[in-house]
């Protein structure tokens, strides 16, 4: 009975071990992996020459509700260029809601601008 306990410990212990390893390490996606670019089909809808998102532009959007908030917010802040045209806060609201998208999105809209 002690042996099985002493492996029990051993086991629970390796686990700690490894899933604080795993915070540290695994708690943000490599930025190569983050598809900011999904977003270019809404370029002419964010700059507001286009009255209404296209299909392709809600499908890019919704593509990064995938992600978390932090990795798109840190991702499209440490890279801004991977777009090419600058994000306008209230088009991207409006995006959210034209293309019928969830609190997450708003979430990422207002990590950007903050």
């Amino acid at each position: 009975m002690a042996k099985i306990m002493s492996r029990l410990l051993v086991s629970v212990f390796g686990l700690m071990v490894l899933l604080s390893f795993c915070l540290n390490v695994c708690e943000s996606l490599d930025c190569s992996v983050v598809n900011i670019e999904s977003l270019v089909p809404c370029g002419p809808f964010v700059a507001g020459s286009d009255n209404k998102p296209t299909r392709r532009c809600c499908s890019g959007a919704q593509a990064w509700e995938s992600y978390s908030v932090e990795d798109v917010c840190r991702c499209y802040k440490e890279s801004p260029s991977r777009l090419l045209f600058k994000l306008n806060p209230k088009q991207m609201n409006a995006l959210r809601i034209e293309c019928g998208l969830s609190d997450h999105f708003a979430n990422i809209v207002s990590c950007l601008f903050s």
